[in-house]
């Protein structure tokens, strides 16, 4: 009887790219900020953190789209999110 020697290896987590739309409290307009990975899935009503302009931010999602997107498929969604560095304090021009 022959025994076969497999190799574990770890595997990084998998990171979901998104396209992410940043807006701020008291604005209608969200700003574009681009393509990102992140290493949980965004969930709609969650939170997500991200980096954007070497700093990292956190915000709350609002929205994605497509509504029906699924984690598992290749498509990029675009996700909406409520910065939450200005909640309650004045919106930066």
């Amino acid at each position: 009887m022959r025994f076969q020697e497999y190799v574990v290896r770890e595997r990084a987590p998998m990171a979901h790219r998104v396209r992410i739309f940043l807006r701020h409290e008291g604005l209608s307009a969200s700003r574009y900020v681009g393509e990102r990975d992140l290493q949980e899935a965004p969930r709609l009503e969650g939170r997500i953190a991200f980096e954007h302009q070497g700093r990292m931010k956190t915000g709350k999602v609002e929205r994605i789209v497509p509504t029906d997107w699924r984690p598992n498929t290749a498509l990029i969604p675009s996700v909406h999110v409520l910065d939450e560095a200005f909640k309650g304090s004045e919106v930066p021009t």
